[in-house]
């Protein structure tokens, strides 16, 4: 896959396209991305999670909807193993 497509992918899978404010939000409730695959919504105590993400901050307001900040960049499932193998032959190397 060329880099600028998996970047499109990474971004994509962080972008719902409607507006979901964290009151809405369910535990093991799945959200769909403009990537294609779903992300999942979970509660911890008083944590939210987005797949393993934490979320840090809720209810951003942008100029084109809602933001919830998170801790980490989702990776979507088909590129998983690619990251993988990239950071693996990457170690490898060093």
């Amino acid at each position: 896959m060329h880099p600028d497509n998996a970047r499109q992918q990474v971004l994509k899978f962080h972008v719902h396209g409607g507006l979901i404010m964290s009151s809405d939000l369910t535990n093991g409730q799945h959200i769909s991305t403009l990537e294609g695959n779903d992300v999942t919504v979970s509660f911890e105590g008083d944590v939210v999670k987005v797949n393993r993400a934490t979320v840090i901050s809720a209810d951003a307001n942008a100029c084109n909807g809602v933001a919830h900040i998170i801790d980490e960049v989702l990776i979507p499932p088909p590129l998983r193993k690619a990251v993988a193998h990239f950071f693996h032959d990457h170690h490898d190397h060093h």
